[in-house]
């Protein structure tokens, strides 16, 4: 009896372990591998190529999704009328490219795509004020990566949505899509209202490497415009752009977003913060440098509502206008806490490097810990209602260390000395007041990704490193079931 049953079993798995292979193959024969396209200027893509097209948008058409479109060097200035599938699917949008499915467009080929180089061969998409170069929306996850994305206007085609509506996203419009903008040099677009370069509305996106300078907002958000979501930004260098209110490099506005290792210098606003602007979310920034960006108000990056931490950032050079407050930092209605921060030379308005304020009957609370505050006429100003916590921090060439009016302001572990900087400004020498005299914070790395040396930590967002010492630590590497590995 165990025979006769143990060869039925057997012979049912035989047929069942057969259907199974049977069905894997019907299955693998109607999902088709992925395809590459190519666009090249007037189709000439070789004889040896198939798939070649003219336009971006008509390879994009043709592609399914999981596709790869690989795009010659040349400028294209097509553009496309579409349906609008934004915030309202009624109307129609203009753009260069109308993507609403999961490919991967890669520019910087040569004409005959032997090689792939995007700063040799430039390959731009220019809109030429007649719509926006990129309009991606969906959920999709697309990789746009290696192309010149400049000539963009998204006049009248709205977009983004708050209390009404508004035009955005000229250079890249993303609503919801997952996609991924790596190495591209997004340049001169123009926003009559915000994300003059790139505006990302309730997506966890990635802006990876890329280039992005001397766009435009009327608003807000010139460089990048990020709302809802959680977006990532970074390696990015943000220079040149200017906005007509707010966030001249970039606007967080309700987005949890990420910022690490990103350059954002040189940009302007006439009002609220030329470099970062963050209202009503708690991002987190972390190696940035934010340098020689101007405005009214917090020229280098001002904070509503909010309760974000950075981390080893360098906040250097920047210059607020006549009557302005904050140069360096403006902060209200917010609860932060500021981890290894440089604050160098930052100018104008009311010498202030740090404002400090409530917003309404918002009160703020900031805790400082290991901060380098260099080169302001007021450190930082605090109004009444206000706390600021202070542990660990040098001053240097600062007069008025703290001004406080009613507020409460309690500073532990502060040293007075020059911090000795490099050439650039904020890395430190060996020379410099700051090294090794911080408190305990748990930060394992500085703004280089160099691991923290000594006991306690230098002051500030750089980690000096005496000359002969290994800048980087490597953990060892753990390798589970070690036995059975061959």
């Amino acid at each position: 009896m165990k025979k006769a049953t143990t060869f039925l079993f057997s012979a049912l798995l035989g047929l069942s372990l057969s259907m199974v292979a049977l069905l894997l193959s019907r299955s693998a024969s109607v999902q088709a591998s992925p395809s590459i396209h190519y666009v090249a200027p007037g189709g000439s893509c070789g004889s040896s190529l198939p798939s070649c097209f003219t336009n971006l948008q008509a390879a994009v058409d043709a592609a399914a999704p999981g596709d790869e479109i690989r795009v010659a060097a040349g400028s294209y200035s097509d553009v496309h009328v579409r349906p609008r599938r934004d915030t309202t699917a009624t109307g129609v949008v203009t753009q260069s490219v109308y993507l609403t499915k999961s490919v991967t467009i890669r520019g910087g080929y040569n004409s005959d795509f032997s090689a792939w180089d995007p700063e040799t061969y430039a390959t731009t998409l220019d809109a030429q004020g007649q719509g926006r170069v990129l309009y991606i929306t969906g959920d999709i996850s697309p990789t746009i990566e290696g192309l010149r994305i400049t000539g963009g206007n998204a006049t009248g085609m709205e977009g983004y949505h708050y209390y009404s509506d508004f035009d955005a996203g000229s250079g890249v419009y993303v609503l919801t899509a997952t996609v991924t903008l790596k190495d591209n040099q997004i340049f001169s677009n123009t926003s009559t209202y915000s994300g003059g370069g790139v505006f990302l509305g309730g997506s966890t996106g990635i802006l990876d490497g890329n280039t992005i300078h001397n766009n435009q907002a009327d608003t807000g958000g010139a460089g990048v415009f990020l709302f809802g979501g959680t977006p990532t930004l970074k390696s990015n260098t943000i220079f040149s752009n200017t906005a007509g209110n707010l966030g001249g490099g970039v606007y967080i506005f309700s987005a949890d977003a990420v910022l690490e290792e990103n350059k954002i210098s040189g940009n302007s606003a006439s009002i609220h913060s030329g470099g970062v602007a963050v209202a009503s979310c708690n991002p987190i920034l972390d190696g940035n440098l934010i340098s020689g960006n101007t405005a009214q108000d917090g020229a280098g990056m001002e904070l509503w509502y909010s309760r974000s931490v950075l981390i080893n950032n360098a906040i250097l050079d920047n210059r607020s206008s006549v009557n302005g407050e904050g140069s360096g930092l403006w902060i209200g209605g917010s609860k932060l806490h500021l981890l290894q921060n440089t604050l160098a030379r930052n100018t104008g308005g009311d010498g202030s490097g740090i404002f400090v304020t409530d917003a309404g009957s918002t009160p703020t609370t900031l805790v400082m810990t290991n901060t380098l505050i260099a080169g302001h006429g007021i450190g930082i100003s605090v109004t009444a209602g206000s706390e600021v916590d202070i542990n660990g921090v040098l001053w240097f060439n600062t007069p008025v260390k703290v001004s406080q009016t009613g507020a409460t302001v309690d500073v532990q572990h502060q040293y007075e000395g020059d911090p000795a900087f490099a050439a650039d400004g904020y890395h430190l020498t060996a020379a410099s007041a700051a090294i090794d005299k911080g408190v305990p914070a748990g930060v394992l790395s500085d703004i280089d990704g160099q691991a923290r040396f000594g006991n306690p930590p230098d002051l500030g967002a750089d980690e000096y490193w005496p000359v002969g010492y290994p800048k980087y630590i490597y953990l060892p590497l753990n390798l589970k079931n070690s036995a059975s590995t061959p």
